[in-house]
Order: structure tokens, then C-alpha cells, then sequence
């Protein structure tokens, strides 16, 4: 989130930005790695905007991980 918010030409947020463009926030499944990020109210910036109102797939612990591997794999096929 940190790294979207930055100015000038930062990698992660050419990408994130790009994505965006390309396959619109819908198409887009955001996995959450950073137990601090799970609450969706304290999301800023770019990452608020377009993916702020999305459901996430929650990959915080390896159990989360084995959890909802499966549900991710269903995402990605739907």
C-alpha cells in the first residue's frame, strides 16, 4: 500500500496501476499476505480506491494459506 502511494516512477505502483487499466478492478483478487492489512477500512491511496470494496482471499498464516488455496484456484478459473 505504502509503495502505491509514492510519487514519480516507483515499479510496484507502475504495475499495480497498469493492471488496473488493463483488467479493471473486478477482474483483479487481491491476496492479503500482511496480517495489518486485513482491515480494509485502514487501506489508502490507490489500493483503497480500486480494490477497497473488493473481497480479499486471506493468506496472513499457513493455515489461512491452506485454508483458502483452493478458493483462489476457483477465483483465478472463474
Amino acid at each position: 500500500m505504502d509503495k502505491l502511494q509514492t510519487g514519480g516512477n516507483d515499479f510496484c505502483k507502475n504495475e499495480f496501476m497498469t493492471a488496473v487499466r488493463i483488467h479493471t478492478p473486478a477482474e483483479m483478487i487481491a491476496v492479503v499476505l500482511d496480517p495489518a492489512m486485513l482491515d480494509t477500512s485502514l487501506w489508502r491511496g490507490p489500493l483503497q480506491f480500486h480494490l477497497g470494496g473488493h473481497l480479499y482471499i486471506d493468506f496472513t498464516t499457513p493455515a489461512k494459506h491452506e485454508e483458502n488455496f483452493s478458493f483462489l484456484l476457483d477465483r483465478i478459473n472463474a
